[in-house]
Order: structure tokens, then sequence, then C-alpha cells
């Protein structure tokens, strides 16, 4: 299963190139007086509105405000 998800990540960073930069943000050095449960939080944000950017561009593009083709268009991103 470890290998799967090895060879899985090397694919997808060999398509979107961003390995280089997930390394770099990961062992961005903390310093002490700052790491706190706001430290912490405030990342957790972040990602949640990257994520949440990220589907609502998603869905912007897929999306049909349409009555009869609303849910076969969400049911498309599934």
């Amino acid at each position: 299963m470890k290998e799967r998800l090895t060879r899985l990540g090397r694919w997808l960073d060999a398509r979107l190139q961003v390995g280089e930069a997930i390394v770099s943000v990961a062992e961005h050095p903390v310093p002490r007086s700052s790491a706190s449960w706001w430290y912490v939080f405030g990342s957790a944000t972040l990602v949640v509105f990257v994520l949440q950017v990220v589907t609502g561009i998603c869905l912007a593009t897929v999306y049909t405000p349409a009555a009869d083709r609303a849910w076969d268009s969400l049911m498309y991103l599934d």
C-alpha cells in the first residue's frame, strides 16, 4: 500500500510539479515564540479556505443552473 501511494505521489508530482514547494513549506522552521494554537488554527484556516476556493472553481465550471439539469451537473463532479 505504501509503495502504491509513493508511486501515486511521484506521478502527481511529475505532472503538477508542486513537490518542491510543498517540501519547502513543510520544512519551514517555526520559532518557539510563535508556535501556539493561534499559529495552528491560522494554518488550518488557510488550508480550508484554499480547499473551498478549489472546490468552488470546480463547481463553477460544471454547474448548470437549470431546474432540469442542475442535479445532473452536480453528479458529473462525482
